[in-house]
């Protein structure tokens, strides 16, 4: 069809995880999980990764991937 434009649209995969801290392993877990942050916004297609840290639930994390 004349004059009529596309585009191309590429798939995105979201991803969302809860994971829920014992009280006692949540520093050393939140800190690997900032490791895995760092690495995986190097990856190649990775638009976005973040851990969320819960307000009325203070040992709960939910993760973000895009």
């Amino acid at each position: 069809m004349q004059g009529n434009s596309y585009r191309e649209v590429t798939p995105m995969i979201m991803v969302q995880s809860t994971f829920h801290l014992l009280p006692d392993a949540k520093v050393r877990a939140l800190r690997l999980m900032k490791n895995m942050v760092r690495l995986c916004r190097q990856e190649q297609g990775c638009l976005n990764y973040e851990y969320f840290e819960g307000l009325t639930e203070p040992n709960r994390v939910v993760l973000l991937q895009e």
